[in-house]
């Protein structure tokens, strides 16, 4: 058993870029100690020789039974001077059910604590706080994510806000539109974010798409709902802290940052919610290339939900079908179900979302984009299309080369071929290895017939070299 022994905290002062604060005196008394928790029902002690709780500020055992979470002194102190609390708050209200204060939500809505909590506390610490309301015990990320709305810390969280430069010509600059609710139309629409040329107008317009954020996350038991209905004949499983965090940050998926191409001429353009995981809330780089592929991918599950809904107003677009699942094809939809590999429920789950949240004046929409990821779910089941990037080839690499004669060194050909396999494979699921060489063989024909050089022989310098050696 491990004892740690700590002094009683007193009167302390904290610095205006520092939450770490400097001790006035060495030593506290237990009143002093529990004022300055970061919450009253954090401020119990335990008496080990009585063995019984003590409530020094006399507000922790009331607030813990009316379900109430409160700071021991003023709210906008508490949280201005270490803004890390206004997370955990939020964590432990989430967490036991509990209304956070009014005066504390106050106080939290603050520019002055939102300032605050950007420029003390690391980026670590956020995301390590964030963690804690998506994932453990009792965990409710939807309730957490809406209260980060409410109170207007979006930005503060995931760190957008430094992005927002002005616009100008060769400057790094964001580029893209926010999905934000309108509200005269039941539905959503997208602003251009470089429209925006003042800082309060961009304010504004992110505020918008947090609170759209929020809208969506309103959906999220109804997809998550229909993907448990396919269990357990689709055993690819969604990973939860991605879809939900996508779920939030879908209004942003079409924003991205432009580097300086003069600056920085080998940076590559980048999705700004990606970057706000990357740099924001600092999660590993595994979480942030999931959400980049997620994001990257959506667009074309949107296209497959909408061929699949025959009461989508197609004029609208660039899909010419009747609606049905004839019109997807197992190659399609297994060469996209390859390249994102086990993210595709997550695909499809977050472009249903981004469906269901489009303006329409279709009667019974979101009933028929449900059916549409319905059928999706049918055909991937029906075609034997889960997990089909864990299908081995018939060929590997020195096998094609032996079987097309493609010389010492097959070199990017080979790639290419591999490319027919897959295709192959997925038109022909129980094709054999012998009609797979064939459909290879007839690739290399129309390959070279359009003058590609298929055949790449051994350098004779480098093969007297070998025979040297």
């Amino acid at each position: 058993l491990g004892i740690d022994f700590v002094n009683l905290r007193a009167e302390e002062q904290y610095h205006p870029n520092s939450r770490i604060p400097t001790l006035l005196k060495p030593f506290g008394t237990p009143l002093e100690d529990a004022l300055r928790r970061d919450l009253t029902i954090n401020s119990l002690f335990y008496n080990v020789t009585t063995r019984c709780i003590e409530d020094f500020t006399r507000r922790g055992i009331h607030d813990l039974k009316r379900g109430i979470v409160e700071t021991p002194l003023n709210p906008f102190t508490t949280l201005h001077d270490d803004p890390l609390r206004v997370l955990r708050a939020i964590r432990f209200s989430v967490r036991f059910d509990f209304d956070l204060a009014e005066d504390l939500k106050k106080a939290a809505m603050s520019k002055e604590v939102h300032d605050s909590l950007m420029n003390k506390v690391s980026r670590e610490r956020v995301g390590s706080e964030l963690e804690g309301m998506l994932t453990g015990k009792a965990a409710n990320p939807q309730k957490a994510l809406n209260t980060i709305t409410e109170l207007g810390l979006g930005d503060a969280v995931f760190m957008m806000l430094p992005y927002g430069q002005p616009v100008s010509e060769g400057e790094d600059t964001i580029r893209g539109e926010i999905m934000v609710l309108d509200h005269q139309i039941a539905g959503g629409m997208e602003i251009l974010y470089e429209k925006c040329r003042t800082t309060d107008e961009r304010a504004e317009l992110r505020d918008l798409g947090w609170k759209e954020g929020s809208r969506c996350l309103s959906l999220f038991d109804s997809v998550m709902h229909l993907h448990q209905q396919h269990q357990p004949t689709i055993k690819t499983v969604p990973e939860a802290r991605i879809m939900v965090l996508s779920t939030y940050l879908l209004p942003f998926r079409n924003l991205t940052f432009l580097p300086d191409p003069i600056k920085k001429p080998n940076a590559r353009v980048s999705a700004i919610a990606a970057g706000m995981m990357r740099n924001g809330i600092k999660f590993k780089n595994q979480d942030v290339r999931a959400m980049e592929t997620v994001l990257e991918h959506i667009h074309e599950f949107q296209h497959f939900l909408r061929k699949c809904n025959p009461h989508y107003d197609h004029n609208h677009m660039d899909v010419d079908t009747s609606g049905n699942t004839n019109q997807l094809t197992r190659l399609e939809v297994g060469l996209l179900m390859r390249k994102v590999k086990q993210l595709w429920v997550n695909c499809l789950l977050l472009a249903t979302i981004v469906d269901l949240s489009s303006t329409t004046t279709i009667i019974n929409h979101q009933q028929h984009v449900l059916e549409a990821c319905t059928n999706i779910y049918n055909f991937i089941q029906n075609q034997n299309l889960d997990q089909c990037w864990k299908i081995r080839p018939l060929l590997n690499g020195k096998g094609i080369m032996k079987a097309l004669g493609l010389g010492g060194r097959g070199g990017p050909m080979v790639g290419k071929f591999m490319d027919d396999q897959w295709e192959y494979m997925l038109i022909n699921p129980n094709g054999t290895l012998e009609d797979c060489k064939m459909h290879l063989r007839e690739c290399k024909r129309q390959r070279e017939k359009q003058g590609e050089t298929c055949v790449v022989h051994t350098d004779v310098k480098e093969k007297k070299g070998k025979e040297h050696r």
